[in-house]
């Protein structure tokens, strides 16, 4: 989603005859895109509660969050210092559970899932 936010500021004038008429759309814009953040992240959650749902699974959600939490955030209009706070959430809690977590079940389940196979 591209949004040129001066463009929109111009036009809001244009047609309103004042600055700020806009506000409410900036912000429905920029609630739209932390739901997109969010929304691959609750996706793997109701996945995982599945019953058949394994420790391979896991680590198959959490690439695909990454991946996608990856597209969102390059994609996104969110200021810079916001989308470096969301990387860095990413990257701890990545940090707790797969590297210094107690154990390599997960990756070692990915690894051996003969389903996940090439």
């Amino acid at each position: 989603m591209y949004t040129n936010y001066s463009l929109l500021q111009k036009w809001d004038g244009v047609y309103n005859g004042k600055n700020g008429a806009t506000a409410g759309l900036l912000f429905e814009m920029a609630l739209s895109q932390f739901v997109d953040i969010g929304y691959p992240i609750a996706c793997a959650i109701e996945c995982l509660e599945a019953a058949a749902a394994n420790p391979a699974d896991v680590y198959l959600y959490w690439l695909a969050i990454v991946a996608r939490m990856k597209e969102v955030l390059e994609t996104s209009h969110l200021p810079d210092s916001v989308r470096g706070e969301i990387r860095g959430i990413i990257n701890v809690r990545w940090r707790e559970f797969f590297v210094e977590g107690p154990t390599n079940v997960h990756l070692t389940a990915f690894y051996l899932n003969p389903g996940k196979k090439p």
